[in-house]
C-alpha cells in the first residue's frame, strides 16, 4: 500500500512529507446517470511517535468531477490527521 503510485490527490494529497501513507484507490465505472459508481480510498496514516490512523472514505455516486471529489477526499484526510491532535 505505500507503493500505491495512483490517487496521489486523494489521501495523500495535503499530508506531510513526515507521514508515512499507505493506500489503496477505488474507481468505479458509471451508472445510467454518468456519475462515478464510486471513487474512493482507503489506507493509513502513520505520523512520527504517534499511532496510525485507519481511513476509508467511499464516495459514491459524486456530482461533483473526479477532481473535486478527490479534493474532498484530500480534505478529508487531513481532518482526521488534524483533528486528532486538538
Amino acid at each position: 500500500m505505500t507503493e500505491c503510485k495512483t490517487g496521489q490527490n486523494r489521501i495523500p494529497a495535503q499530508l506531510t512529507l513526515l507521514t508515512i501513507i499507505g493506500h489503496k484507490t477505488g474507481t468505479g465505472g458509471k451508472n445510467s446517470q454518468r456519475l462515478y459508481r464510486g471513487i474512493n480510498d482507503i489506507g493509513f496514516i502513520e505520523q512520527p511517535n504517534d499511532k496510525p490512523i485507519l481511513i476509508a472514505i467511499f464516495c459514491n455516486e459524486s456530482k461533483m468531477t473526479v477532481e473535486n471529489t478527490e479534493s474532498v477526499i484530500a480534505k478529508m484526510a487531513y481532518y482526521s490527521v488534524s483533528k486528532k491532535h486538538e
